[in-house]
C-alpha cells in the first residue's frame, strides 16, 4: 500500500487519467467542454499535488491526500452512474469520444481506476514518512 502513496504514482495516474478522459469524451470537448471539468480538475490537482508532495513529503502530504480524496470521490460517483446507465440499458453505446466503448467495458475501466484510487488514498493517509 505505501507503493501507491508514492507521489510518482499519483503523478502517473492523474497524467493518465487526464488523457483517458479527455479521449473518452473527446466529442465532448468542442461541445460541452465544462462537462469534462471535474475530470480535468482531479487530474489537474492529482498531478499538482503529487509534484507538492515529490518536492517535500512534509509539507505536500496533505495536498496529495486531498487530491486522491477528490480522484476517489468522482470515480465512485462514476462507477455508480455507469452501473446505473449499464443496468437499465447494456447494450448502450456508452463512451464515444475518440475510442468507443461499450457501457459495460466503460463500466470496468471506471471500476477499476476507482479500485487503484481508493488504495492510493488510503496509503497515502497512512504513510507519515515515504523514502523516494
Amino acid at each position: 500500500m505505501t507503493f501507491l502513496a508514492k507521489p510518482f504514482v499519483a503523478l502517473g495516474f492523474g497524467a493518465f487519467f487526464l488523457c483517458a478522459s479527455t479521449c473518452a469524451h473527446f466529442d465532448e470537448v468542442a461541445t460541452t467542454p465544462l462537462s469534462l471539468g471535474p475530470d480535468w480538475a482531479a487530474g489537474i490537482l492529482l498531478v499538482g499535488g503529487a509534484v507538492v508532495s515529490g518536492r517535500d513529503w512534509g509539507k505536500g502530504r496533505a495536498y496529495q491526500i486531498a487530491a486522491w480524496a477528490f480522484m476517489v470521490s468522482l470515480l465512485f460517483g462514476s462507477v455508480l452512474g455507469n452501473f446505473e446507465a449499464w443496468k437499465t440499458n447494456p447494450s448502450d453505446a456508452g463512451s464515444a469520444g475518440l475510442v468507443s466503448l461499450s457501457q459495460g467495458s466503460y463500466l470496468v475501466i471506471v471500476s477499476v481506476l476507482f479500485l487503484v484510487s481508493l488504495p492510493g488514498l488510503i496509503g497515502s493517509l497512512k504513510t507519515r514518512d515515504i523514502s523516494h
